[in-house]
């Protein structure tokens, strides 16, 4: 993906959140994926998430959005042994 579609895709999503009349908020939020297993949790306050990045990997195992960490909806998940320290953005 090239750099003009990522600032487009990055200002869509800011838009989608204001054009609703919603504030988009962001927070730290850790969360561990042990022995492997799969985790999640409901972000409090969240309708939709709208963004997750590592801050703060505490594993050995990788953290890479899509096989091992990510979000739908207001949860966010990890897996494969994923620990780590997120900033995760919602509305």
């Amino acid at each position: 993906m090239n750099k003009m579609m990522v600032a487009v895709l990055v200002a869509f999503v800011a838009l989608a959140g204001s054009a609703t009349g919603q504030i988009e908020t962001c927070q730290s939020i850790s969360l561990d994926s042990w022995k492997y297993r799969f985790a999640s949790k409901v972000v409090e306050g969240a309708n939709v998430v709208t963004g997750m990045r590592v801050t703060s990997k505490r594993s050995r195992s990788s953290c890479t959005l899509g096989p091992s960490f990510g979000y739908a909806g207001p949860f966010i998940y990890v897996n494969h042994g994923c620990r780590a320290t997120f900033r995760v953005c919602y509305v």
